[in-house]
């Protein structure tokens, strides 16, 4: 996880003799990019992602990873109020984390499904004219077959 993180703080203190008074005010913009393998089964893989899933999405490293950007406003205010050296009579803090944007998830965009494995381990060809296959080798009810995407 990549985090970018710009901060402010201000403090002011005021002292009435015999007291102290100190308060403060922080912020910053918190800016947060998750990256991680994209996973093109969910539902099946067990939140395995194996190689050759990876490079069935796309021949650049770019289509295998998957990124979640946030981007959050933190703030903060604190009292004290105190005698020096001697007692804290009051001291409190209060914070405030808002998201600004996100989650934004980027995610890469496959290659387009050329078909479909039933259950019965028979491979139906979504084909809309633009996949060619041909059989390479092979037997009856063992073909060898390759299907280029055009």
């Amino acid at each position: 996880t990549l985090m970018l993180a710009i901060t402010v703080e201000v403090e002011v203190e005021v002292r009435i003799f015999p007291l102290r008074v100190r308060a403060g005010i922080s912020g910053g913009l918190e800016g947060v990019a998750e990256i991680d393998f994209y996973d093109p089964y969910p539902e099946t893989s067990g939140g395995t992602v194996r190689p050759y899933e990876l490079l069935a999405l796309g021949t650049t490293p770019l289509d295998w990873f998957e990124v979640t950007l946030t981007m959050y406003l933190n703030l903060g205010l604190s009292l004290r109020l105190s005698i020096p050296y001697v007692i804290t009579l009051y001291s409190n803090e209060w914070t405030i984390r808002q998201t600004l944007a996100g989650p934004l998830m980027l995610q890469p965009n496959p290659f387009p499904a050329v078909g479909v494995l039933s259950e019965s381990r028979v491979l139906f060809i979504e084909d809309n004219g633009r996949t060619k296959c041909e059989k390479v080798g092979g037997v009856l009810d063992n073909e060898e077959i390759e299907c280029l995407y055009h």
